[in-house]
């Protein structure tokens, strides 16, 4: 019934009431923070946009399970609660049940720093120092110096602790409540039948109590189950107090306590977590393990020994994890446990009657199983009595088992076995980022909680360096301080800005090509800035091509070179003083290389052997071939450099001028040559063919001896016919 992140040890008293300032780091988390600000320097102008990187972005955001109801932590600190409400317990000034989170009314200007639900009550730990208690008064659990039936309260009520001391954390039990003051004291109120208070006696308190654990010991931690506490001291100890009939106070006995007392996990083993159920503990040691004593009535201390095996232990019992797993944090409900490990994982063990391990069956555990939260990181995660709680890295919160009263906060009442969302509640991160003070904050803020970054344009602010701090809905405090920035005086550029120029202006797109590019700074009347101190950086704004780092020179010049690509366009390079944009650009114009056909020979005879190369193409593109062969196009491939080369046989073709060219099927660039084709003395002259095509038949004899006489034959006929015609037409 406690949270595991109201109970970690590590980071949680530094914080105290600036627990939502603080943002980088934060318990809970497996990664290690590695801070990094880029750039590091910029205009005092402003207007620069800064990336804060490296960041562990686990705020406090936090969830609390109690008896029939569940309270979330926003990181605004607002409370946000859901489920039974017969006795005020969601603090909203109602008496109405709800199975959607409604916002807990505390007073106007404070904001929850820490939140623990119990039986029939919930606790706050406000920013201004001060318990919250509201719900059930029955045994004065509230603290405000009444109790009984009709003495409950809808909506919170304050509980000071002693003057000067402010409350750091809360815990609620069944029926009775813990804080931790920022004196290192633990300060109890409420039933106490069984001890449970820890200040040596037996009866109950209607306002807080002052308790120590052990001289010159500080709590860190507390933890308050049924009838008995636990607290971890400053000693690395586990203490413990109350009812322990079935060992829950692991002192190796059954004999209650009135006051508490020291509990070993063993040699070299320091504690850092406690959570305390009905009847059961659980702590989280140094080294990982998660130890558990107690009741072992259903498999709650998850040893793997059934409980007709191992009904209680007296003392603390390791528990077995998957192999590396790490425990960073624990929770114990009514008689299940919650174990989370640094890899954002969650196991649970114990009941599941009602599905509270969230493991998809009604099947009891005695050992760790996980939970089935697919593909979301848990980063805090609370066992209410028969219903589990999590809080995922998307800022979602979810929720499993009992669902009665509406206390799983999804719209209804029904047991849920695997997690549910809670309806319309997910936390979100709220930045903040401040160079030097909170009157030089950051603009435009924005966070990705998953890539662990911050971004942020700069705000205008004097000459120097100053700390760079991120605060993540803070009520008030810079936050963390991450780094520097060092804002610098940059001159006042002339109207007519400075220039930038770049030589060559017109290159080939052969992907090799270089300009290079200089920027001359001048002030506002024309005379050049040179050593002044300015970060100059020239980039591409348009366009293909690349740009080198800039370089400054001797003489108060920056320059870059530009290396053309092998697409043709013109691009436009520009340049930024300490991140500000300058308003001169120059322009490269990029064009296609001219393309180069050569070949071997200017003659060849037909049936003779001739090379064509080609330079000016794109690497590696296809190039079409056109007049190598009577059948068409030949298909090559150009090399690395663009360069081609095709060796062919000359063709049979009429003797006479041949042009042979090259195309680039992706670049369409294309080039030509020509050589003179002949044939040779000894080539034969093509044989004859007749209308189809087909050869005539030979005969054998000269086909000019046949010819001529022919001739001769048909010219006499000819002779002959016209003589007669004319005859013929003299007679008549």
């Amino acid at each position: 019934m406690n949270s595991n992140r109201r109970h970690l040890v590590s980071g949680r008293r530094a914080l105290g009431a600036a627990a939502l300032v603080v943002a980088v780091g934060l318990v809970g988390t497996s990664a290690e923070a590695d801070p990094r600000i880029d750039p590091v320097s910029g205009p005092t102008s402003g207007g620069q946009e800064v990336t804060l990187s490296g960041l562990v972005l686990d705020v406090t955001r936090d969830v609390s399970g109690g008896g029939t109801h569940s309270l979330a932590i926003g990181v605004d600190g607002t409370v946000y609660a859901w489920g039974s409400n017969g006795l005020g317990q969601l603090g909203d000034a109602t008496l109405t049940d709800s199975s959607t989170p409604v916002v807990a009314a505390l007073p106007d200007g404070v904001h929850a720093v820490d939140i623990s639900a119990g039986g029939t009550h919930s606790l706050a730990a406000g920013s201004d120092g001060a318990v919250y208690a509201w719900g059930d008064n029955t045994f004065a659990q509230l603290g405000n110096a009444e109790q009984g039936p009709g003495t409950e309260e809808s909506a919170p009520v304050r509980v000071d602790l002693p003057d000067g001391v402010r409350a750091e954390s809360v815990s609620a039990g069944a029926r009775h409540s813990l804080a931790v003051g920022s004196d290192g004291a633990v300060y109890a109120w409420g039933l106490n039948n069984e001890g449970q208070l820890g200040d040596g006696t037996a009866v109950g308190k209607l306002v807080p109590v002052r308790v120590e654990l052990a001289p010159g010991v500080r709590a860190l931690a507390v933890a308050a189950g049924d009838g008995h506490s636990l607290a971890v001291g400053s000693d690395g100890l586990v203490y413990a107090w109350g009812g322990n009939g079935a060992g829950q106070l692991g002192t190796g006995t059954t004999d209650g306590e009135l006051a508490p007392v020291a509990v070993d996990l063993g040699p070299d083993v320091s504690a850092t977590a406690v959570a305390a159920g009905f009847r059961h503990s659980l702590a989280v040691g140094s080294d990982g393990t998660v130890y558990s004593w107690g009741d072992n009535g259903t498999g709650e201390l998850g040893i793997g020994s059934l409980p007709e095996d191992v009904p209680f232990a007296t003392t603390p019992q390791a528990v077995t994890l998957p192999a590396g797993a790490r425990a960073t944090s624990v929770s114990a409900g009514f008689v299940h446990s919650l174990a989370r490990t640094d890899d954002g994982r969650l196991y649970s063990w114990g009941e599941n009657f009602d599905g509270q391990l969230g493991t998809g069956t009604p099947l009891p555990q005695t050992s760790p199983a996980l939970v089935d939260l697919p593909d979301v990181d848990v980063i805090a995660a609370s066992a209410g009595a028969e219903h589990s709680l999590a809080v995922g890295v998307d800022g979602a919160i979810y929720a499993w088992g009992n669902g009665e009263s509406g206390r799983l906060g999804n719209g209804e009442q029904a047991n849920q076995p695997l997690p549910v969302e809670v309806d319309q509640l997910v936390l979100s991160l709220v930045p903040a980022v401040y160079f030097g003070d909170v009157d030089h904050p950051g603009t435009d803020v924005t966070v990705d909680a998953s890539a662990g970054t911050v971004r942020a344009v700069t705000p205008a602010h004097p000459a120097g360096t100053v700390d760079v701090s991120l605060r993540l809905n803070a009520v008030t405090g810079l936050g963390d301080p991450i780094g520097s920035y060092t804002f610098l005086a940059v001159p006042d550029l002339g109207a007519d800005g400075s220039s930038i120029t770049a030589t060559p202006a017109e290159l080939v797109a052969d992907g090799t090509s270089t300009s290079r590019i200089v920027v001359q700074l001048v002030d506002t009347t024309g005379l050049p800035i040179t050593g002044s101190g300015e970060v100059v950086d020239i980039s591409v704004i348009d366009g293909p091509g690349v740009v080198s780092e800039t370089t400054p020179l001797d003489d108060g010049t920056f320059e870059a070179t530009f290396t053309a690509g092998i697409d043709t366009a013109v691009t436009t390079v520009g340049f930024t003083v300490d991140g500000v944009r300058a308003d001169d650009t120059a322009r490269i114009k990029v064009t296609a290389p001219e393309v180069g056909v050569h070949l071997e020979h200017a003659t060849r005879e037909i049936g003779q052997a001739q090379t064509v190369t080609g330079t000016g193409f794109l690497p590696n593109e296809t190039v079409r071939v056109v007049g190598s062969t009577n059948d068409g196009a030949v298909l090559v491939t150009a090399d690395a450099d663009g360069a081609v080369s095709h060796a062919f046989t000359v063709p049979e073709v009429a003797p006479g001028t041949r042009t042979i060219t090259l195309t680039g099927v992706t670049s369409d660039r294309e080039g030509s040559a020509e050589f003179v084709v002949t044939r040779s003395a000894a080539s034969p002259s093509p044989s004859p063919t007749d209308d189809d095509g087909r050869p005539l038949p030979s005969t054998g004899a000269n086909p000019m001896a046949v010819l001529l006489p022919a001739l001769l034959a048909a010219a006499v006929g000819t002779g002959l016919v016209l003589r007669s015609r004319r005859a013929r037409r003299t007679t008549r």
